[in-house]
């Protein structure tokens, strides 16, 4: 893994953590949860998972090949639900396996970058999301 993309990742991280402390009703920290990072192996594409107790981000997920390999390691964790899905830029690499990923994995939001020239996989991306009233900033 290349510095910057590591780099990248680590910022993400922190700035998912803080997503997860932002509960109304959340005042302290409870040691007893557990938080994870799983960095999935997707060739040339980038995908990680951030689990924070029972919070998930999914951040990129691949090209549409790599749709099965997050898929199974989501269900054979038991996650049913996305909490935030995060696509941070608008290729195949990034957005590719999203679109099949949502026909079997519940989400919450979507978070992706404002592009004014959409390729193939984040228009349908965007498609899927307006169908299932998923939240997309």
């Amino acid at each position: 893994m290349s510095v910057r993309r590591f780099f990248c990742f680590l910022v993400l991280f922190a700035f998912a953590a803080q997503l997860c402390g932002c509960e109304k009703d959340k005042t302290t920290v409870d040691d007893t949860e557990i938080y994870e990072v799983y960095f999935f192996d997707v060739k040339d594409s980038d995908a990680s998972l951030l689990r924070c107790g029972s919070y998930n981000i999914l951040i990129n997920g691949g090209d549409l090949a790599d749709s099965r390999i997050i898929y199974t390691y989501l269900r054979n964790k038991g996650i049913d639900y996305i909490d935030l899905l995060i696509c941070t830029y608008a290729t195949e690499l990034a957005a590719g396996s999203f679109s099949a990923l949502l026909d079997y994995i519940k989400v919450g939001k979507i978070y992706a970058p404002n592009y004014t020239e959409k390729n193939q996989f984040f228009s349908e991306l965007s498609s899927k999301a307006d169908i299932l009233g998923i939240e997309m900033r």
